[in-house]
């Protein structure tokens, strides 16, 4: 009786503590960030990668992709802080003498790139989701900043 009653317990403390994350989760406007599988990362790069890793909290998620050439990450965030982290992205940008664009993804879509990373971020219907084209070891690499778009695309879609 009394393994059955721990038992009951803590499947209902799953449970409930779950539904509070996805409770949270909603009302900060983080959504569910669903990993491109790394064929189509790959393919987006002209270079091969492996991955996703990634994990999950209450506030953000994120997939990490590792290759030979580059390193990608994809973090999904709440929207609440979205302008603080698209004036952040714009000035790392800025700071490293990049040319910082507008483009037409979601909303608030920004892109740059310097000799060894290319990054975008805008804001989508439910997170703000930001990408990073790194090169692997922080090597210097050819502007990224189309595919980190298309990365961005893909995963606002």
């Amino acid at each position: 009786m009394v393994v059955v009653l721990i038992a009951g317990v803590g499947i209902g403390g799953y449970l409930i503590v779950r539904a509070v994350t996805n409770e949270v989760s909603s009302a900060l406007g983080v959504g569910d960030l669903e990993c491109p599988a790394s064929g189509d990362i790959g393919e987006l790069l002209g270079s091969p990668v492996s991955g996703p890793a990634g994990g999950s909290m209450i506030v953000a998620s994120g997939c990490y992709y590792t290759g030979a050439v580059y390193d990608v990450i994809i973090v999904s965030g709440s929207t609440l802080i979205a302008d603080e982290q698209i004036a952040s992205m714009v000035g790392e940008g800025e700071a490293g003498g990049a040319e910082v664009r507008d483009i037409d993804v979601g909303d608030k879509g920004r892109v740059w790139a310097s000799d060894t990373k290319s990054s975008a971020i805008a804001v989508g219907a439910d997170a703000l989701v930001s990408v990073e084209v790194q090169g692997k070891d922080f090597a210097s690499i050819p502007d990224r900043s189309d595919a980190a778009v298309a990365i961005l695309e893909r995963v606002l879609r």
